[in-house]
């Protein structure tokens, strides 16, 4: 899955770049993952770049599109599966990313 939105969003970076010869753009605000963003900055595409990962590890940022879901996500999987330990009375682990 993870791979398919790779080719997705590289597929619009092109689009992008092939607008960017026809139409003249001061600056482009980008939602994308900071290594698309870098790949507009090396074509020398004037941008602002707004972070977009679960990671939270974006320098200079307090947070990150993507980071509230995850964490929200994590809390709701931790939530069920204290519920189904406790109903069967087992002991059960968890392990998240990050």
């Amino acid at each position: 899955m993870e791979l398919q939105n790779i080719r997705i969003c590289l597929i619009y970076v092109l689009k992008i770049l092939k607008m960017m010869d026809l139409i003249v753009f001061l600056h482009l605000v980008v939602i994308v993952h900071k290594k698309s963003a870098r790949d507009l900055f090396v074509k020398g595409i004037n941008m602002i770049g707004v972070p977009k990962t679960i990671d939270n590890d974006v320098a200079c940022t307090d947070i990150t599109f993507g980071y509230n879901t995850a964490v929200q996500v994590a809390t709701d999987a931790l939530d069920r599966l204290h519920t189904t330990a406790e109903t069967h009375h087992r002991i059960m682990v968890l392990e998240s990313y990050g």
